[in-house]
């Protein structure tokens, strides 16, 4: 799964190249407000589209992950606590009546 990811990443690096060089001195207008207008090239348009897309949902994904990973590590915690709390209270063991003798 790691090298579909790593070969599906250089495939669309590769695309972006393309369409970038083909499209370097091709201008775009952009109307924010009627006095506002913003004019930029189209591989810069498209490249921070994307990251204004990408960027958010990345930071929640790796807030969420923090967040589950912090609480996994705090049951396993307790986990251990509580097998440590009850093996040491734990009464001993009665010697079984076939090993008396």
């Amino acid at each position: 799964m790691y090298y579909v990811r790593i070969v599906l990443s250089v495939v669309l690096l590769f695309g972006v190249f393309v369409f970038s060089w083909a499209n370097w001195d091709q201008r775009v207008s952009i109307t924010i407000w009627e006095e506002l207008i913003v004019e930029t090239n189209a591989p810069a348009l498209m490249i921070l589209s994307f990251l204004a897309g990408f960027v958010p949902l990345l930071l929640l994904h790796r807030a969420s992950r923090w967040r589950l990973n912090r609480r996994v590590r705090s049951l396993e915690k307790a986990i251990q606590d509580a097998a440590a709390t009850s093996a040491a209270a734990a009464p001993p063991q009665p010697e079984s009546a076939g090993e008396a003798r």
